[in-house]
């Protein structure tokens, strides 16, 4: 069974900026944390630049958060 997802759906950039706020971090640090380029986290949560998969996983893990929590919002 193939499941679409309506980007409009995706809840990237509210996820990673609440996490961001309540670590008291900035992107430059969540950069250096996933080794993902601070221009790369703009663009990607911004949705100027394809969400690739190595990216969500990088930055799930580093905010300690299931795929499902960053792209879809949760508990927070």
């Amino acid at each position: 069974m193939k499941s679409t997802v309506n980007q409009s759906e995706l809840k990237i950039r509210q996820v990673v900026q609440r996490e961001l706020f309540k670590r008291g971090w900035c992107y430059r640090q969540l950069s250096k944390m996933t080794g993902v380029p601070v221009s790369t986290l703009n663009q990607w949560v911004n949705k100027s630049q394809h969400r690739d998969l190595h990216t969500a996983v990088e930055v799930s893990k580093t905010l300690g958060l299931s795929l499902e929590e960053l792209l879809f919002g949760g508990s927070g």
